[in-house]
């Protein structure tokens, strides 16, 4: 045997200190992804305009494209956002954009030495294709209203002084003073305005979209009937449809159409319906209620797929008779049905979709004849099914095969009695045959162990009777081996005070529940 230095031990003692000591920090500086709290972002529609104020919502600032211009925010990095943005853009009546008067604060400006700041041609800005004449230049305007602008300035950002006197000669009219022309790059003060802070997170309130939106139906979609207001009546709350804020980075986030069925076509008791489930009271007469993806190919091949992996999609639009009226004509059953179906009849409620799922071929009368019980069970059925009939509870058996479902509840009620037999044969009235005739009853071996163990010590004489948490403590009630067989020798075979507790100590108190030679 290799003996190992004690300067040796000490050594790898000190390296695991020094390991465990950088652990422990580790778990210090940096904590748990869970325990990191949620940083909700904030949008402020406060003036003055800065960046950090739209990236919540606009990652790519350039991800609205204005086909009548050439524009890349990248491209003014350098000048302030209340260069052009005097004002915040989204104002709950429309969405302020820089007007052209701005872009000439830089473009056609000369800084002493330094020359133009930004190029003043117009294809710098506009695509070659767009018409750089106003639509109000009519020949009109040109002919006798232009001169009635109430100032020449908007007219220089376009015009030079020699194409106005050009003009001007031919018709006559003398010179204009050479200050006329001068344009002059005045840059608004941006304005200061309190605004809005609105958390981009949940939960969904009215007051979070009012700042923007004076008016929530504004925005109609044209294959939808919706309207906010009958639903706000009714006191349904935005969280409800709007699962996540609406507006994220550069997208915005409408609900689809699976929360509308939270109320449409939900019947409640003898309320009936909640909200009515014809397709017309949602989608207008022209829109089309078939999906594109419901092609020849999908209905006659693919479709099972989808269904399989989910069919709540499905049961929006089609019932059971649908499906049924399709299937039954063409003599369709599921693989599972037909491959093994001496396996899938007991085993067929612990498929993944659940007993629900059989619903979409089966009435509810085809399961109730053969289980004799409703099913599924109903949600007050915990408290009812004593009173159901004795075949219908031998069917139970079918589904709660192990022994244990039925102690979880029917157990709790004894877990702390005492264990004599007056407190056990109510349920189980095989308790009142004695010890000694326990092994000429018909019971399965894995079962006569246990009747044996419990009537043994329901006949004990030499103490006073146990109460059940004594053997099966918090693990009980579980069902066959809930205790190890080491728990019997703490009183077999044990003195307390001189005199034994439990005779049949070591291996006699095996053979007492174990017949065999000695």
């Amino acid at each position: 045997m290799r003996i190992i230095p004690k300067r040796l031990k000490i050594l790898a003692f000190i390296v695991f200190l020094a390991f465990l000591s950088i652990l422990v920090a580790f778990f210090v500086i940096f904590p748990a992804r869970s325990q990191v709290p949620t940083v909700v972002p904030l949008m402020d529609t406060s003036s003055p305009v800065y960046a950090s104020k739209c990236t919540p919502c606009h990652r790519d600032f350039d991800a609205f494209k204005n086909p009548n211009i050439i524009f890349k925010h990248a491209y003014h990095l350098l000048v302030e956002c209340q260069g052009c943005h005097i004002e915040f853009p989204h104002q709950p009546w429309k969405t302020i954009k820089p007007t052209m008067e701005l872009c000439y604060s830089c473009h056609g400006l000369r800084h002493s030495r330094r020359g133009l700041i930004g190029k003043k041609d117009c294809r710098v800005c506009h695509p070659g294709w767009f018409n750089l004449v106003p639509a109000f230049h009519t020949p009109q305007w040109r002919a006798s209203t232009h001169k009635n602008e109430p100032s020449f300035r908007r007219c220089m950002m376009c015009h030079s002084a020699s194409s106005c006197e050009g003009c001007h000669a031919k018709r006559g009219i003398r010179p204009l003073p050479a200050e006329t022309y001068t344009y002059e790059t005045i840059l608004p003060e941006p304005t200061i305005t309190k605004g809005y802070e609105v958390q981009l997170g949940l939960p969904i309130t009215s007051a979070k979209c009012a700042p923007c939106h004076r008016n929530l139906d504004a925005f109609k979609n044209p294959a939808l009937i919706f309207d906010h207001d009958v639903h706000l009546e009714r006191a349904i709350r935005c969280e409800v449809c709007h699962s996540q804020f609406p507006h994220l980075p550069d997208i915005t986030l409408r609900p689809p159409m699976d929360p509308c069925y939270n109320c449409h076509s939900l019947r409640h008791s003898k309320q009936g319906l909640v909200a009515s489930e014809e397709c017309g009271v949602c989608h207008p007469r022209e829109f089309n209620l078939v999906p594109t993806t419901h092609t020849i190919g999908f209905r006659t091949k693919t479709h099972k797929d989808d269904a399989r992996r989910d069919m709540d999609p499905c049961l929006m639009c089609h019932n059971v008779n649908f499906c049924n009226a399709c299937h039954t004509a063409k003599g369709v059953k599921p693989l599972d049905h037909t491959e093994k179906p001496e396996v899938w009849r007991t085993e067929h409620g612990k498929q993944k979709a659940g007993v629900e799922g059989c619903v979409v071929c089966h009435r509810q009368k085809y399961c109730d004849d053969c289980h004799k019980t409703p099913i599924p069970h109903s949600l007050v059925w915990m408290g009812v099914h004593k009173d159901a009939p004795p075949d219908a509870i031998g069917n139970c058996r079918m589904c709660h095969r192990e022994r244990e479902f039925c102690q979880e509840c029917h157990h709790t009620t004894v877990a702390k009695a005492i264990l004599i037999r007056d407190n056990c044969i109510a349920c189980h009235p095989e308790y009142r045959v004695p010890l000694l005739e326990v092994r000429r009853l018909p019971i399965p071996p894995d079962k006569r162990k246990a009747f044996m163990v419990h009537i043994a010590h329901c006949e004990m004489t030499q103490t006073e009777p146990y109460e059940c948490p004594e053997c099966h403590e918090k693990k009980y009630p579980k069902g066959t081996g809930c205790f190890s067989f080491e728990l019997c020798y703490t009183c077999h075979g044990k003195m307390r005070l001189g005199k034994l507790i439990a005779k049949w100590g070591g291996t006699e108190l095996c053979y007492k529940c174990h017949l065999g030679p000695r």
